[in-house]
């Protein structure tokens, strides 16, 4: 009971982030940088993109608790999307940031 009233007010936790995150974006454009060796920032798309996916990744781990097939096939998808999110829209403006996001 606990563990179900402790998973939904993450989730609702997690939704409210989301929200703010998309209405009112925390990264910066990479466009507009000037130095880019210097400075680690990220597009606001795959920002928003990438917590979005994590968002699911934390409701299917929640919601399939039990089934543990089921969570680790669907789980595993889910990074492996994270992973060609990243290798898609390299969202980093300093490569070598790409390569280990990919890496690890």
């Amino acid at each position: 009971e606990k563990h179900i009233i402790i998973a939904r007010a993450a989730l609702i936790a997690l939704a409210v982030y989301i929200i703010q995150h998309t209405l009112l974006p925390s990264g910066t454009f990479k466009e507009t940088m000037r130095d880019t060796d210097l400075e680690i920032m990220f597009v606001p798309v795959y920002l928003q993109a990438h917590f979005l996916l994590k968002t699911i990744f934390c409701g299917i781990y929640v919601i399939f608790y039990q089934y543990n097939i089921v969570r680790v096939i669907i789980l595993t998808a889910i990074n492996i999307a994270l992973l060609g999110l990243n290798n898609s829209m390299k969202p980093c403006s300093v490569s070598w940031v790409n390569h280990l996001r990919d890496a690890f």
